[in-house]
């Protein structure tokens, strides 16, 4: 599997259109990655979710994946997890001035979001009717993976934070009402299958009575 990380966009001079095939004679591409750090293809309200306004790092330069795609006969083989794997070892060893890689992703693909969020991508904003396909409007979330140093907006993070306290209180606040629960003789216990007890007792002696009216007749 080839693994191309390029700036300039597919079809441009510099980019995979405007060089040469990697291939090898009986080879085949069955998956593709492409990269940009061009400020012309990271909006500035891109920038400014992944990066925010502060920048210690002077102007930040950013990667954006624009496409990722694999052969539907070799999907399901963790081939677009290595892609993603190369690329942002790329910009972690070979482009020091990088300090996140994002993408979007449609709401709906919760395979390609598991995939991005067990690779260190962050969820960093949620962006209603964002993509618009086969006549129909879909939400759109933007991850981002840091490296280099980088890190989210400090809102972002100042957001989590106030989320994670939030958490911890509610947590907090149902253990103790259990508790309660649980050491107040008055309070209703509410029983189980296996807390129900069942007092068997031993069946009556069952005595037939012959139906006469299906006898014959004397």
């Amino acid at each position: 599997t080839q693994t191309h990380t390029h700036t300039p966009p597919v079809g441009s001079e510099g980019g995979v259109g405007g060089s040469k095939s990697v291939l090898q004679a009986g080879e085949v591409m069955v998956g593709v990655i492409t990269c940009t750090t061009d400020r012309q293809y990271v909006s500035g309200d891109d920038m400014q979710t992944v990066m925010g306004t502060q920048w210690p790092w002077g102007d930040p330069k950013i990667a954006y994946i624009l496409t990722l795609g694999v052969a539907d006969c070799f999907r399901r083989r963790g081939l677009a997890k290595e892609l993603i794997r190369r690329t942002a070892y790329h910009y972690d060893t070979q482009e020091p001035d990088v300090k996140a890689v994002y993408l979007h992703v449609v709401s709906y693909n919760t395979a390609a979001i598991a995939l991005y969020e067990s690779l260190s991508f962050l969820r960093l904003n949620d962006m209603p009717n964002f993509y618009n396909l086969w006549g129909n409007w879909y939400d759109g979330i933007l991850y981002a993976r840091y490296c280099n140093g980088g890190q989210p907006p400090l809102s972002w993070r100042v957001q989590q934070s106030v989320n994670g306290m939030r958490n911890a209180v509610r947590s907090l606040c149902r253990v103790r009402e259990h508790s309660q629960e649980a050491s107040d003789p008055e309070s209703p216990q509410v029983r189980g299958p296996a807390d129900t007890q069942t007092t068997h007792t031993p069946a009556s002696p069952v005595h037939h009575t012959p139906d006469r009216s299906l006898s014959p007749n004397p």
